[in-house]
């Protein structure tokens, strides 16, 4: 499925690329990358308040069952979503907020930093793994 596809490798970018340091312009990479787990629980929060989902009794048994058996990869368990537990349109509008995310993280990796606000409001989460300054 095309939407999957689109999904799969923002998803693999977003995990491959190390980020820069937030006061960084250079092009050179940091040693920070983002865990797979953090980050698919940052934006299942994230879609989940934006499109106040905690009210459908649908997402909610699916986000308990994904949380519980991680059967498959996330842009794959993201797609088993579709009709059964969204309705088509917020779907699609669940998956436009996450390509953009995604896309941002993997600007923000390449060298393109995220605007300030972005990262003051916290949308990289706790996600990153890098050695802890002293």
């Amino acid at each position: 499925m095309q939407s999957n596809a689109s999904l799969k490798s923002l998803w693999h970018s977003a995990l491959s690329r190390p980020l820069h340091n937030t006061a960084c312009g250079c092009s050179v990479p940091s040693a920070g990358f983002l865990k797979a787990g953090d980050l698919e629980l940052d934006l299942l929060d994230y879609v989940e308040e934006k499109h106040q989902l905690q009210n459908n009794v649908a997402w909610c048994e699916a986000r308990i069952a994904r949380e519980t058996l991680k059967t498959c990869a996330y842009p794959e368990w993201m797609d088993t979503l579709r009709s059964d537990v969204l309705p088509e349109s917020l779907f699609d509008l669940v998956l436009m907020d996450l390509r953009a995310t995604l896309e941002s993280i993997a600007a923000h990796s390449t060298g393109r930093l995220a605007p300030a606000a972005s990262l003051q409001s916290g949308w990289l989460g706790d996600g990153l793994r890098s050695n802890p300054q002293p």
